[in-house]
């Protein structure tokens, strides 16, 4: 009986734990600013599956494109349901879309297997549970594991995203292009390639004073190359600067629009402040490209660094590389690491974008 009394005791505080946590978290996004933008009638754009999460890189595609929709799409009120949002009140969100509602799905690079769990699985449940509206899947990257796993989801993506007759997909570089067409992923007239949305900024006018090196490398599963810091420190020395560390992450949520644009504008003065970058994060290359930072980039195991590299590779300040040859590289930085650059945005490249998002939104 005693036992029985330590357990009931043990689980009972902690069934209502978790039910107050749920309870809280619904009554937070029910009553959010968001959601009542969503109740509205009306067609209106839904961007979905924005971050909440620590990771810079992110909230600077939901800033880019929430821009973008704004300078193209103006005429339609434009609503982000962040992914926190959707896994917490899912349904309640689900049953405000109208069928003449454009839903977007933020870019990034969860396409695949790498992140299904996440923005991936989130995905599929829109295109499942809208086969009438047009959804539009922001530029992203392509990567499916080559073990059965990766083999399963390709073909069940496949068969999903087939059916759906208003889905378009962007692609941010080639080799997720030719793969999305090789495996017939969709409609090849509904796929396209253009850069990630964040070379749509342009903040090289951030006026910092520039110092020593900043070295910004993936400590996670995108982690493809081992770069010997002491090169580095050397070549630091010889030009009389220092090494400092740093990431496109921070440790804490940002809740709302306000959060992201301060910790988006500190971590973009912070690689403002600095005379070189060394990098193998995509956003670590793209800040840098955006603020008019030299920058080395080390490719990582997506490689989605070097693709959208492609698209910048005839900028002078950015120069991308293998981790094994550091030195030709810093030689090569060492003659741009005192000049100044202003990056100019190539909207060019965007312009099949443009057009969809013109032609659905009439």
């Amino acid at each position: 009986m005693n036992k029985i009394r330590k357990t009931i005791k043990k689980i009972i505080p902690r069934s209502l734990k978790i039910y107050l946590h749920k309870k809280k978290k619904r009554e937070e996004y029910i009553n959010c600013s968001a959601f009542q933008e969503l109740k509205k009638t009306g067609k209106k754009i839904i961007l979905f599956g924005t971050p909440e999460y620590g990771n810079l890189g992110d909230h600077a595609i939901a800033k880019a494109e929430l821009l973008f929709l704004q300078q193209y799409c103006s005429h339609l009120p434009i609503v982000e349901v962040t992914q926190e949002m959707l896994f917490w009140i899912k349904e309640d969100v689900f049953c405000q879309i109208e069928k003449e509602d454009i839903l977007i799905y933020t870019g990034g690079g969860f396409f695949g297997t790498l992140y299904s769990k996440d923005g991936m699985s989130s995905l599929r449940d829109i295109v499942r549970r809208f086969p009438l509206n047009t959804i539009i899947i922001f530029p992203q990257t392509i990567f499916y594991s080559q073990d059965g796993r990766g083999k399963r989801e390709l073909n069940s993506d496949r068969q999903l995203f087939n059916k759906h007759e208003k889905l378009f997909l962007f692609l941010r570089e080639k080799k997720s292009y030719r793969f999305a067409i090789k495996e017939k992923i969709l409609n090849e007239d509904h796929i396209f390639c253009v850069p990630d949305i964040v070379l749509t900024l342009n903040l090289s006018k951030i006026d910092e004073e520039r110092n020593n090196i900043l070295v910004c490398l993936r400590d996670d599963k995108e982690k493809r190359e081992s770069i010997n810091i002491e090169i580095i420190k050397k070549f630091a020395t010889e030009c009389g600067m220092q090494v400092e560390f740093g990431t496109t992450r921070i440790e804490r949520d940002l809740k709302n629009s306000f959060e992201r644009e301060k910790a988006l504008n500190d971590k973009l003065k912070e690689f403002s402040a600095h005379r070189l970058v060394v990098t193998d994060r995509l956003h670590g290359m793209i800040f840098s490209v955006i603020t008019g930072t030299p920058c080395i980039a080390i490719d990582n195991l997506t490689r989605k660094v070097s693709g959208v590299y492609d698209w910048i590779n005839d900028i002078e300040y950015v120069k991308m590389g293998d981790p094994n040859k550091l030195e030709d590289l810093l030689i090569y930085m060492k003659n741009r690491i005192n000049k100044e650059y202003t990056y100019m945005p190539r909207k060019h490249y965007y312009v099949p974008l443009i057009e969809v998002m013109k032609a659905v939104t009439q």
